[in-house]
């Protein structure tokens, strides 16, 4: 499913009924995450995307919060962060997850918050150098495939918790492209096997090829974004 692209002046889309929309730049990673969800899971949807500096005079009351998109449902609801989330898993659950790895994935997810920071810090500041404790999550990332010896943390498909991770692996070279510093991100400085196997592995999946930019885009949409 393709991106409706709005700009200043765009009329405010109506509901579809049985389909959810999905409001959010289609360059933001927390977006793009969603969106992978969606396709994944074949839930009827329609994107509408908009940059933050030539968007319809409607959309701050729809994505109040620039940084998290907002999942507007068919019955009228406008949804974010956690309860986008809490929607999907009630209504279009997907393949369901092992409990006993519940915990472990949350666990894998409070490290990557860690990578998280580093990126978006890094973009602002060509001089900022990863913390230790934020290079440790590729480590433990890989170790955990080691142990559930399956190409994705899902299982021998994705599940929500590649989804959560993999947008920041397509833009982890972004920042130092942005600066023009010559060093290799740190996903790659030491790529364990079982990462990169997991990377070659998700570049094949129809959620990523169906969301993702180049790097040149992301890096264009960040000067943008930056000026702003």
């Amino acid at each position: 499913m393709g991106v409706i692209k709005l700009t200043a002046g765009s009329p405010k889309p109506p509901v579809t009924p049985g389909k959810v929309q999905l409001f959010g730049s289609e360059y933001n990673p927390y977006c793009q995450r969603i969106r992978m969800i969606l396709i994944a899971r074949d839930v009827p949807h329609d994107v509408y995307s908009a940059s933050s500096w030539d968007k319809p005079a409607w959309w701050d009351s729809v994505q109040p919060d620039h940084k998290e998109p907002a999942l507007c449902t068919d019955d009228g609801r406008t949804l974010t962060k956690g309860d986008v989330f809490k929607f999907l898993q009630e209504k279009y659950p997907g393949q369901g997850s092992d409990p006993a790895l519940r915990d472990s994935n949350f666990e894998l997810l409070k490290k990557f918050e860690l990578v998280m920071e580093n990126f978006f810090t890094a973009l602002q500041n060509k001089d900022h150098k990863p913390s230790e404790k934020g290079r440790e999550f590729f480590q433990a990332f890989d170790e955990e495939l080691q142990k559930r010896g399956t190409t994705f943390l899902g299982g021998e498909t994705p599940g929500t918790v590649d989804y959560m991770i993999w947008p920041w692996f397509e833009r982890f070279r972004v920042p130092a492209m942005l600066h023009g510093i010559d060093r290799p991100p740190p996903s790659d400085r030491t790529p364990p096997k079982n990462m990169l196997a997991w990377r070659e592995a998700m570049e094949k999946t129809k959620p990523v090829m169906e969301t993702r930019h180049s790097l040149e885009e992301h890096v264009e949409v960040c000067k943008r974004w930056m000026q702003k």
